[in-house]
């Protein structure tokens, strides 16, 4: 048996590092010597490619291949034709940047047509290998802006005709595209959709070029057919314009005009709902079950229609400021119930003065914020780190500072409000002095209304805040706001603040109000009339 000669592969032996040192005969010169070309006779340079120069070009020669061959075969596609073609952006409105996500408004089909309406996918046949012919041969005549879109194409063609893929149909109004958006023109109608998105494409497309549904798919399934997006609900104020007239000049507190109705005085003070205290006089339920909220609140006159939506309206915060304190007593309807900050030192007087005129009174009960003690409301905050025996006497306190009020108003919403261990003492307390709540921490908040309903308490929440934005444009706004929930509910429950701004749009308002067919009433007239819980 013949045997295979002995090959023999040249040892790779790489250059080190430094100056070597010369062998024992003195010719084996190191690395650094060898590339400078040092310790060889006659000082000619000696220049010799490395091994490890020789890996690294190869390495680099490999990547360079293989990154070349990776982009040719995403651009030819898995069957060596072009890949399947993105989401139409050239039509989009973008100026062809390439940005999927772009909607698209106007899209060319590629037999001519054009399609108006939510972006679609555009799915296109393989590309037609050489020598073989394409299905489905554009026609010239389609591409010519005035010419007539083609009638659909037979159905042994459907195979190599590009098919719309419609979007899904939970697909929201904003993600199919502005084009399917229902618009509201300038006059405040509502524009279908579908009309005018001509318009909106950069190259206006001629009025007699239509969509042209795709072909059936063999065995005569009918491709999806884009829907038109369904139009937006268009809120339609029945009570203020839809444009008001503002005035130019800002808002002031001396031009509102005083309501012309006579004072109404609340029920005097009652020595049976009263409870002498170390630190004053507190509120509590008389010994024949009479609670302080009923009988110091305002009550509904006999001619008012049950029928009617009924609003109430609070204005919080007063007391510090004495031109805004003074403005709502006077200038506000007696039907708008008025809420004092407790720590006001004034506030014994405030509380009588609106009473005499017919308002009903809440004191506003001061509880930790979230930024405390930066943000401290005052010597009786109700705090999260004291014991519930220290926070009922900080509340009696707070409920001592004056008389003849119907309830309590939590308008700080941060750690107290949301610790339920320290909030349920303090309403149980509250009820038990015949006291209603108001929750107006927030729009909508049930936090403190479900657990005073939850307790047997008088409560009532805050449906909208009126003035978070204290502009004419917002509170107006608002105030439609509070029409719908009204409308919509049978009654309504909304809180400002001492803004001249507010003061001007209510006073406005409220009388458009009662002609509209709505009642103002106060605040005790809705207790536990709301869905809390």
């Amino acid at each position: 048996m013949a045997k295979m000669p002995k090959i023999s592969f040249p040892k790779l032996k790489l250059p080190r590092f430094g100056k070597g040192k010369a062998s024992a005969g003195g010719d084996d010169p190191g690395a650094a010597d060898a590339i400078a070309g040092r310790g060889q006779a006659g000082g000619s340079p000696r220049r010799k490619l490395a091994g490890k120069h020789i890996v690294g070009i190869g390495a680099i020669a490999l990547v360079v291949l293989g990154g070349a061959g990776f982009g040719l075969w995403q651009f030819l596609g898995p069957d060596g034709g072009p890949a399947e073609a993105m989401p139409e952006t050239a039509s989009s409105g973008s100026g062809g940047t390439g940005e999927i996500d772009v909607p698209t408004i106007a899209t060319e089909m590629p037999d001519g047509t054009i399609h108006f309406g939510p972006r679609a996918e555009l799915r296109l046949p393989p590309k037609p290998k050489p020598g073989e012919r394409s299905g489905a041969e554009p026609e010239p005549a389609a591409t010519r802006p005035d010419a007539a879109p083609e009638p659909a194409q037979p159905s042994e063609q459907a195979a190599d005709t590009p098919q719309l893929i419609a979007p899904p149909q939970q697909q929201t109004t904003a993600e199919a595209g502005d084009a399917a958006v229902a618009r509201t023109g300038q006059d405040g109608t509502p524009v279908p959709a579908g009309e005018g998105q001509a318009k909106m494409a950069e190259t206006p497309a001629p009025a007699q070029e239509t969509f042209v549904a795709p072909p059936a798919k063999a065995g005569g399934v009918e491709p999806p057919q884009p829907k038109a997006a369904p139009s937006t609900a268009v809120t339609v104020a029945t009570i203020l314009p839809p444009e008001p007239d503002y005035p130019e000049t800002p808002p002031r507190y001396s031009d509102l005009v005083t309501f012309t109705t006579n004072p109404d005085p609340l029920a005097p003070l009652d020595p049976a709902l009263t409870e002498k205290a170390p630190q004053g006089d507190l509120p509590r339920i008389g010994s024949d079950g009479r609670e302080a909220w009923r009988h110091y609140a305002r009550p509904v006159p006999e001619s008012a229609d049950a029928s009617k939506p009924r609003i109430a309206i609070i204005i919080a915060r007063l007391g510090p400021d004495e031109a805004a304190t003074e403005t709502a007593i006077r200038n506000l309807p007696p039907e708008v119930t008025l809420a004092f900050v407790s720590t006001e030192r004034s506030l014994a007087r405030w509380v009588t003065l609106a009473r005499e005129i017919g308002h009903e009174v809440v004191i506003d009960l001061p509880m930790e914020p979230n930024n405390f003690p930066l943000n401290d409301p005052g010597p009786n905050t109700l705090l999260t780190t004291v014991s519930d025996k220290e926070n009922i006497e900080r509340l009696e306190a707070t409920l001592s500072a004056a008389s003849g009020y119907v309830g309590v108003a939590a308008i700080h919403n941060g750690k107290f409000v949301a610790n339920r261990e320290k909030l349920l003492p303090v309403v149980a307390a509250v009820k038990e002095r015949g006291l209603l709540i108001l929750d107006a921490t927030r729009e909508g908040s049930r936090q403190v209304a479900a657990m005073a309903t939850q307790a047997g308490a008088a409560t009532v929440r805050a449906d909208v805040i009126l003035d978070r934005l204290p502009t004419r444009k917002a509170i107006d706004a608002k105030l439609r706001e509070l029409e719908q929930t009204a409308r919509a509910t049978g009654l309504a429950v909304a809180v400002g603040h001492p803004y001249p701004s507010t003061f001007e749009r209510l006073v406005n308002w409220i009388d458009l109000a009662r002609k509209a067919g709505f009642e103002i009433v106060p605040l005790s007239a809705l207790v536990n009339k709301q869905k809390i819980i």
